[in-house]
């Protein structure tokens, strides 16, 4: 069974000028480093609308959106081709970023997940960066949704 797997994340910016996200350098370079080359691979819908800058430190925002990114991944590329499915959605509404990904995972690793969790600093990494900048994440997992 494949299960679906919805990161959301919220963080507090300040900035007030809108752009599309080609604009964005750091988001656009992640973008393009990560998915570019998975594109035959992963079916993927990315849907992003940020401001070109952002108060939260370019570096700040690679390693959160590159683990998050890295964990979808990989939880992608363990499915057989036609399971895989990765949706990114990026916004910047009222002086807050929000960051959602949804990916389809094997069910199995829910059980196999718990023996990996002391290995994984990914998301460890990810939540003292959200908690220092007064965001807030949400990890949950919605069965049998595809």
């Amino acid at each position: 069974p494949i299960g679906h797997s919805i990161l959301n994340i919220h963080i507090n910016i300040f900035h007030n000028a809108y752009h599309p996200l080609i604009n964005n350098q750091t988001i656009n370079f992640l973008l393009n480093q990560k998915l570019h080359h998975l594109k035959d691979e992963i079916e993927m819908e990315i849907d992003c609308f940020v401001p070109q800058e952002l108060s939260i430190q370019p570096d700040i925002l690679a390693v959160i959106l590159g683990n998050c990114l890295d964990n979808s991944i990989a939880a992608c590329l363990r499915l057989p081709n036609k399971e895989r499915n990765l949706s990114l959605n990026i916004r910047y509404f009222q002086q807050n970023l929000f960051i959602n990904i949804r990916n389809n995972f094997d069910e199995k690793e829910k059980s196999t997940r718990k023996s990996r969790q002391k290995d994984g600093w990914g998301l460890r990494n990810i939540d003292a960066l959200v908690q220092e900048y007064q965001g807030n994440i949400k990890h949950f997992i919605k069965d049998n949704i595809k």
